[in-house]
C-alpha cells in the first residue's frame, strides 16, 4: 500500500472515530483535493479536512448500519464504526526530528478537533499524535527504517507489512492487543517494553527471525510467551526483564541460538526457566530477582556461557541443576544471595575463566562451593581469585 492510501486511512479512521457521517439514503462519501489539502464530505454534510502529498486515494462508504468501509487501490479494505461528535477533524503531517519518539527521524501525524472552526489544526487543537519512524510507508512488502507503535491506529498502519528493516518498538499503554499477521523479520531490535494492560504477544506470532535484541520489559500484565513461538533466530541478546505477570517462557521453542547475552531478571511470578532447551551457548547469562524462581531446568542444553554467569536474588531457587551440561565459563562464575539454594549441581563444569565466587546462600552447605571448586581446579582450572563464604558451613554433602 503506498504512502497516501495509509496515511488517508490513518485520518478517516480517526474522523470517524470522532465524528462520523450520518445515515442518508445517498450512502456515498466525497473526496475533494484542493492544492495539498483534501476534504472528505458525507450526505448529511459532515467532514473531515486534512494535508497530505499527491497519491492515490481510498474511497469511503457509509454503509447504512452505524459503519464506514474504506477501500484503497490496492485492494486493502477495513470497516470502522461511526462515531457522534459532529465537529470537524484535522490531520496533520509533521516533519519527526530524530529523538525518543522516532531515533531516527520520520513523521508526526497529528490530529484533532477544529474547535474554532478556522480551518487549521492549532497547537492547542491537537488532540493525539502517532508517529510512522524513519522510512517509506506502506501497507504491505518491507517497510526500509523503524517503526514505533503506541496505539491502536499506529497497529492499523503496520499490519500489512512483511519485514521491518530497522528496529520494532511496541510501547502502547492502554492497548490490550494487537495484530500484525503479515510481519515474519524484524532487521534490528524487537522490544516490547511498557504496555500496561498487553497479556499475550500473539499479534506476533508469524516472526521468524529478528536481526538483534529482543527486549520484553516492564510490561506489568504479559503472562505468557506464546505469541513468540515461530522465532527461530535472533542476533543479539535476549532481555525478559521486569514482567511481574510472566508464568513461564515456554513461549521460545524454535528458537536455536542466542548470540547475545540472556537476562531473565525481576520476573515475580515466574517459577520455571522451562524453555532454551535448544540453546547450548550464551555470551552472557544473568538469572536475577525472580523471587519465585524453583530451577532452571529449561536451560540443560547449555554447554558453554562466553562470559559471566550470574545467578543472584532468587529467593526459592533450590537448585541448579539445570545448567547440569555447562562446560565452560569464560568469565565471573557468581552465585550469591539465593536464600533457599541448596545444591549447585554443575557437575560437568571444568573451566572458568574469570573470578570463582559462590557466597552469601544461607541454606547452601559450604562444602558444595568447594568440591565445585575442587572438580574445576582438578579439571581445566579457574582463571581468576576464588570467594566462597558466608554459605552454610554446619551443611553436610554426600
Amino acid at each position: 500500500m503506498r504512502i497516501s492510501c495509509l496515511l488517508n486511512m490513518f485520518a478517516i479512521i480517526f474522523y470517524i472515530a470522532a465524528i462520523g457521517c450520518g445515515k442518508a439514503e445517498d450512502t456515498t462519501c466525497t473526496i475533494e483535493k484542493n492544492g495539498d489539502t483534501t476534504t472528505i464530505t458525507c450526505p448529511d454534510g459532515t467532514s473531515a479536512t486534512f494535508t497530505e502529498p499527491e497519491y492515490e486515494y481510498c474511497t469511503l462508504t457509509d454503509n447504512g448500519d452505524g459503519t464506514k468501509t474504506i477501500e484503497c487501490p490496492d485492494g486493502t479494505s477495513v470497516v470502522v464504526s461511526d462515531g457522534d461528535d459532529a465537529a470537524q477533524v484535522l490531520v496533520r503531517l509533521v516533519e519527526e526530528p530524530p529523538g525518543d519518539n522516532c531515533p531516527g527521524g520520520g513523521t508526526a501525524i497529528e490530529t484533532g478537533i477544529d474547535e474554532d472552526d478556522n480551518g487549521l489544526l492549532d497547537e492547542d487543537e491537537v488532540i493525539g499524535t502517532s508517529y510512522v519512524c524513519n522510512g517509506k510507508i506502506g501497507g504491505s512488502g518491507i517497510l526500509e527504517g523503524s517503526a514505533l507503535i503506541q496505539n491502536s491506529l499506529d497497529v492499523v498502519i503496520m499490519s500489512g507489512y512483511t519485514e521491518i528493516t530497522g528496529d520494532l518498538v511496541i510501547t502502547a499503554p492502554g492497548l490490550a492487543d494487537f495484530d500484525l499477521p503479515a510481519l515474519s523479520k524484524v532487521g534490528r531490535n524487537l522490544e516490547i517494553s511498557g504496555n500496561d494492560i498487553l497479556q499475550n504477544l500473539d499479534g506476533l506470532s508469524s516472526i521468524e527471525e529478528v536481526g538483534g535484541d529482543l527486549r520484553l520489559e516492564a510490561n506489568p500484565a504479559l503472562v505468557d510467551l506464546q505469541g513468540l513461538s515461530n522465532i527461530e533466530e535472533i542476533g543479539g541478546d535476549l532481555r525478559i526483564e521486569a514482567n511481574p505477570a510472566l508464568v513461564n517462557l515456554q513461549g521460545l521453542p524454535s528458537l536455536t541460538s542466542i548470540p547475545g547475552y540472556l537476562w531473565i531478571n525481576d520476573n515475580d511470578a515466574l517459577e520455571h526457566v522451562d524453555a532454551f532447551s535448544g540453546i547450548a551457548s550464551v555470551e552472557g547469562l544473568y538469572i536475577e530477582e525472580n523471587e519465585a524462581l524453583l530451577d532452571v531446568d529449561g536451560l540443560s542444553g547449555v554447554t558453554s556461557v562466553g562470559g559471566y554467569l550470574t545467578i543472584a536474588y532468587n529467593q526459592h531457587l533450590v537448585s541448579l541443576n539445570g545448567l547440569s551440561a555447562l562446560t565452560y565459563i569464560g568469565g565471573r562464575l557468581d552465585v550469591n544471595n539465593n536464600h533457599d539454594l541448596e545444591s549447585l549441581g554443575l557437575d560437568s563444569l571444568s573451566r572458568v575463566d574469570g573470578t570463582f565466587a559462590i557466597w552469601k546462600n544461607p541454606n547452601l552447605p559450604t562444602c558444595e562451593a568447594e568440591n565445585l571448586r575442587d572438580q574445576v581446579l582438578a579439571a581445566d582450572g579457574i582463571g581468576g581469585a576464588i570467594n566462597i563464604g558466608y554459605n552454610d558451613d554446619s551443611g553436610t554433602c554426600e
